[in-house]
């Protein structure tokens, strides 16, 4: 049986790409601990200030960009995001 990480440029392209998003703007594992699953939960907004919540939109941002197939969280994260710097304005 051939092994497709060995033999499919592609899949390993993608799967490096996968990585290094998962490393530069990981998804929250909502069970890991608590401060995981405040930021699951996008609890963890409410104490950024405007300019922290402008660096994380730019980091969601560039997330969505390249990803693929982005986790339906990423989407819901921007939504939030983007909420609370309108109330901020």
């Amino acid at each position: 049986m051939r092994n497709e990480w060995n033999h499919n440029p592609d899949s390993q392209s993608r799967a490096k790409r996968r990585w290094l998003l998962d490393e530069l703007y990981p998804v929250p594992d909502s069970l890991r601990s608590d401060e995981e699953r405040e930021r699951y939960c996008h609890e963890d907004l409410s104490q950024l200030t405007t300019e922290e919540l402008q660096l994380e939109r730019a980091q969601v941002v560039f997330r969505l960009t390249f990803d693929g197939a982005p986790h339906p969280w990423l989407l819901e994260r921007l939504d939030e995001i983007d909420a609370r710097l309108r109330d901020a304005a």
